[in-house]
Parts: structure tokens; sequence; C-alpha cells
């Protein structure tokens, strides 16, 4: 029997080699599974970033929405060439102006069947349109003394011995969802 010289004999690999073949087997899907767990991460991120962006928008929306129905209450209170008459409880509502004094007036800020009913709307062909109440706060006699005018906001001087009413106008905006209510306020003076 003939001897094969080890320089003529194939090299079948040693025993070393073949265990490092299988770790790179084992490093590849180790690999392969944190990067897939990375980019879940990133997608759940992006969902939750859109949700974010999403509420966001309806907030302002709303508040939009409230902004509108507080010019339009200030802007019923300037078109009026009279003192509205306040009234404690309404009758027969949308009431124009309440007293301050109005029982659980304040608890009905949160109720949205309370706004639909009893305040003024700034749309009345929209059922979800932003609505308004206004109050009644306090009347202040410029006093004739002063020898001089009065300028309220951007509007007219008004001379002394008139008799300022001031009222709060609050008012209501929705988002078109419904997940988002503002409410706003402002105080209003003007002579009559």
């Amino acid at each position: 029997m003939s001897t094969i010289p080890d320089s003529h004999r194939p090299d079948c690999g040693s025993r070393e080699q073949s265990d490092q073949q299988g770790s790179v087997l084992v490093i590849s899907v180790v690999v392969l599974m944190i990067l897939s767990i990375i980019g879940m991460q990133n997608m759940s991120t992006s969902v939750v970033q859109e949700r974010m962006a999403g509420n966001e928008r309806q907030v302002r929306r709303a508040f939009q929405e409230a902004e509108t129905a507080l010019r339009a209450g200030e802007e019923w209170l300037d078109t009026q060439l009279s003192e509205p008459i306040a009234v404690d409880s309404c009758g027969e509502p949308p009431c124009s102006v309440f007293t301050i004094d109005s029982a659980d007036y304040d608890t009905h800020y949160t109720d949205g069947d309370w706004w639909s009913t009893n305040t003024n709307t700034y749309d009345d062909t929209d059922t979800n349109a932003p609505r308004y109440v206004i109050e009644e706060l306090d009347q202040v006699e410029l006093e004739a003394s002063s020898g001089g005018t009065l300028t309220i906001g951007q509007g007219t001087s008004k001379p002394t011995g008139t008799t300022l009413y001031t009222y709060r106008v609050t008012s209501r905006g929705t988002s078109p969802s419904g997940n988002a209510v503002i409410v706003v306020q402002s105080v209003y003076a003007r002579g009559f």
C-alpha cells in the first residue's frame, strides 16, 4: 500500500474552519433580527407622530372655530343700538345676554347639550357651528369731572358722563371630529 504524501492530499478543511462558517450564519441572523426590530420601532414612532400631528390639527381647528364665534359675539354687541336686556334664565333659547348671577352658569361651560340649546351660533346653517354666549358684567359711569374722553380698544372715544357696559363673551369651538373642544372668553365694553 502506498501512502500519499501530505502535500498531495486534498484539503478537506479543518474542524476550526467549519465552525466559523456556522457562526457567520448565526451572526447574520442576529443582525437581521436587530435591523427588523429597529425598522418596526421606527414604524411605530412614525404612527405615533402622525397621530400627534392629527390631534394638533384638530385642536387648532377647534381654537379657530371658538375665535370665530367669539368675534361674532363681539360684533353682535357692537351692532346693538341700545343696551340689550340681560336675563337670569333662558325661557326661549337661544337667549342673547345672560346676567352674571345666572344660577349654575359656570357649570354649563363643559355641557355640550347646554351649549347647543341655550347659546347663539355663528352659522345658523351648520349644526356643528361654533357657538357663543354673552354675560352682562357691570356698568361703569365715566366721571364728567375727568374733563376728557375715554377710548377702549379700537373703538371710538366716548365722552365723559357716558355709561359703559361690560360684557363677558364666551365661545365654544369643536373640531370636525368632535374630539377637541376649546372654550375662549373676552371682556367687551361699550357705551349706548
